[in-house]
């Protein structure tokens, strides 16, 4: 399933690919549009302050691609959850790591 900002993006080039032909709108305002468009579904990590600004996506690829599991509390990401080399489970929190038994 494609992401809701691709496909406000796709919408968005769509739109303004159907209107240039049909001569409603000029180059300038199709490419402004589509910008637009990107702008407001992108978010820069640079520009991210808390862990809890984060795309719901960027913590699913975590999790698919390294096999990290995050803690959540009252919404907030507080820890992460992975296995390290010897097979122990591993949480990582912003007050210390805690090492358990596998």
């Amino acid at each position: 399933m494609r992401s809701t900002a691709a496909l406000k993006i796709e919408e968005a080039v769509t739109v303004g690919l159907t209107c240039l032909e049909q001569g409603l709108d000029s180059k300038a305002t199709v490419k402004e549009n589509i910008l637009r468009a990107v702008s407001m579904n992108c978010l820069p990590i640079r520009e991210v302050k808390s862990v809890e600004e984060l795309p719901v996506e960027v913590f699913e690829l975590f999790h698919r691609q390294l096999g990290l599991g995050f803690e959540v509390q009252a919404g907030k990401v507080v820890g992460v959850n992975f296995t390290d080399p010897e097979g122990k489970l591993v949480t990582a929190t912003l007050s210390g790591v805690e090492r358990g038994e596998n």
